[in-house]
């Protein structure tokens, strides 16, 4: 039971997901892990153990990786005119998401319409 657990008694085992996700590096190697701890075990796990491995699969690799049609901008927090201006112009807010920390997301099919209403205030992009 070493790799999958550690020892608590003479006869107990405990495993949380730190123990068992020890020297795991991929969704691969997890699952032929929980396949090994089945096939040590011999018989079909209750559900709690079920739940366990189905969440412990869930947290690898939980995000999406980045939308390649995004653009990502950081507004200088001193300037002030040009966040109250993107938060203001009803065209600018329409091609825009508010991101944290000052920054913005263009989707590069709005990118034409937010770089060219920008001109109009003056502001150029390169």
């Amino acid at each position: 039971m070493e790799p999958y657990a550690e020892r608590v008694g003479a006869t107990r085992f405990r495993t949380d997901n730190q123990v068992f996700l020890k020297n795991i590096r991929s969704k691969s190697e997890l699952q032929s892990k929980i396949m090994l701890f089945n096939q040590v075990i011999g018989a079909e796990l209750p559900p709690n153990w079920q739940a366990f491995f189905g969440e412990m699969l869930l947290k690898i690799d939980p995000f999406q990786s980045p939308e390649k049609g995004l653009q990502v901008f950081k507004i200088p927090p001193e300037n002030k005119t040009l966040i109250q201006l993107l938060a203001q112009d009803p065209i600018l807010k329409s091609t825009i998401q508010k991101a944290e920390g000052f920054h913005i997301l263009v989707r590069k099919t709005n990118y034409p319409i937010f770089k060219n209403r920008l001109q109009e205030f003056g502001y150029l992009l390169t």
